[in-house]
């Protein structure tokens, strides 16, 4: 651990905390699981698998994308032998870490990671509405949002104490961005989203006492509103909030089943994240995935055991810890100790923080991964690698992650077939000598046949060709034959052909 970087990882730990709460317990209302559930999973997700892993800047926790997984393995399997999963697909990730399975997400085209990011942004702007307008849902998507009849309500249950404590909080954010006050040697030991907070807690107390009728609460026109964590005043507790697994369903085959299911979509998710955090790290650090698999599965088992949701490594937090200026596995293991210290001392005190708040937090998140800067870079890189990127970024807002990711891999292979198919070879011309040399791509069919043909007929008489497929991955077994024949036509019109690379027909 590097000691300049102490005072501001502890800073970002506490940020991180600070979004981290209200998603875990959202999670886990999603989930269909106690909210303490999310609680205790971002705990784990903080303190053990930070001590396991090598992501510099990743923070694991609870996961809105396996809250769907989630929700209809507590249905079916009720929550003991839902546990005894958690705890199974734990020993299936640490498995395969050991079988070196982290490189997987490592072939994934970079314009789909940023699309990730992207997506997420986009997403976190669209599901905070409800915080800002004050009728606080957790949405999983876009879709899911506009799908209920809270989306039609927005604007006529709009609450206007929420919304002004937002947009002051989220001005704050902007004006700290705009004049980079957080480089200011008074204010960079309290970062924007601590004096988002602070301001949060005081102007709803101001409300209390000056304006009641825009004051937020736990529950206000049958919303949350605020933090609402539970209060815990004893040992006692403690101990009715944590659950136990089911040892005697360990051999079910729908808990089998459900422990696959979440050991390989988790694992996923996990990779993909730590991916992206590690381009959205500032000093360019590389994550081991082996490493990081073995740290998830042991946070599962963990989590698994005392009643806990499954954990990921997880974006929206990781981004936030890097927005905050964390630099090392410090800052995750702050954000965790804080959550356990601050749920078990201070669940009062963090019942005074207004949802507006924490909203102007995320949304100015979604903001930075989803900039206007961000799309027109890469438009400019162009549509092979501009179309995956957005393909990918509202296909996680239309639908989940896991499913944009794939619309995006989908574009991508697409495009690759497409481009290669139109452009299967290059030619590179010596007019002095007259000699031209077709340079073939790393895939040519049987189409390509026609094509190749083609041009090579084309080219002046008395020159010589030189056909180099030594790029090349795959050649159809017609190609050889068909520049055989070539070379013997071509001869005849005083052509000379050379083939470099090809199978067969190196002369």
């Amino acid at each position: 651990m590097q000691n300049r970087y102490i005072k501001s990882d502890i800073i970002a730990g506490v940020i991180v905390f600070l979004v981290a709460l209200p998603l875990c317990l959202g999670i886990a209302l999603a989930s269909g699981a106690p909210l303490i559930s999310g609680i205790i999973a971002g705990i784990i997700g903080g303190i053990i698998v930070t001590l396991f892993s090598n992501s510099s800047i990743g923070v694991s926790g609870p996961a809105a994308g396996l809250a769907v997984i989630v929700f209809t393995a507590i249905q079916q399997l009720g929550y003991p032998a839902f546990l005894m999963a958690v705890v199974l697909s734990g020993v299936l990730q640490i498995s395969m870490g050991y079988a070196k399975l982290g490189f997987i997400t490592k072939l994934f085209p970079k314009s789909i990671i940023k699309g990730m990011l992207a997506g997420i942004g986009i997403s976190i702007i669209f599901t905070q509405g409800s915080n800002i307008l004050g009728m606080a849902e957790i949405k999983a998507t876009v879709t899911q949002a506009f799908q209920t009849n809270d989306a039609g309500l927005f604007f006529s249950t709009m609450h206007m104490g929420a919304f002004m404590i937002f947009a002051i909080s989220f001005a704050i954010l902007l004006l700290f961005d705009h004049f980079k006050l957080n480089q200011n040697r008074f204010l960079k030991f309290l970062p924007a989203p601590l004096w988002v907070v602070i301001f949060g807690i005081f102007a709803n107390l101001g409300l209390e006492t000056f304006a009641p009728a825009y004051a937020l609460s736990n529950t206000l026109n049958g919303f949350i509103t605020t933090v609402s964590i539970p209060v815990i005043s004893s040992f006692n507790d403690v101990q009715s909030f944590i659950q136990f697994p089911d040892f005697t369903s360990i051999l079910n085959s729908a808990v089998l089943g459900t422990a696959i299911l979440i050991s390989l979509v988790g694992s996923i998710e996990t990779l993909l994240c730590v991916e992206a955090a590690d381009d959205l790290d500032p000093l360019q650090r590389k994550t081991n995935g082996n490493k990081e698999l073995k740290a998830q599965g042991i946070g599962n088992i963990v989590s698994g055991l005392v009643g806990g949701l499954p954990i990921t490594q997880v974006i929206v937090r990781s981004a936030t810890n890097v927005s905050s200026g964390g630099k090392t596995r410090l800052s995750s293991f702050v954000h965790g100790i804080t959550l356990l210290v601050c749920v078990g001392f201070l669940s009062a005190t963090l019942n005074l923080i207004p949802l507006a708040s924490l909203a102007a937090i995320l949304l100015h998140v979604g903001y930075k991964l989803a900039s206007a800067e961000v799309f027109k870079a890469h438009i400019k890189q162009g549509k092979y690698v501009f179309i995956p990127f957005a393909v990918t970024a509202f296909g996680i807002v239309a639908t989940d992650m896991l499913k944009g990711i794939s619309l995006g891999i989908l574009s991508h292979m697409i495009l690759y077939v497409v481009h290669h198919v139109n452009n299967p070879f290059q030619i590179h011309s010596d007019q002095d000598i007259d000699t031209y040399r077709i340079v073939l791509s790393k895939n040519v069919s049987f189409f390509h046949s026609w094509k190749l043909k083609q041009a090579v007929e084309n080219l002046p008489l008395a020159s010589t060709v030189i056909v180099d497929g030594s790029q090349s991955f795959f050649l159809d077994r017609k190609i050889p034959k068909m520049l055989a024949t070539l070379k013997v036509k071509a001869a005849n019109n005083n052509v000379h052909v050379e083939c470099v690379g090809i199978p067969y027909l190196d002369h």
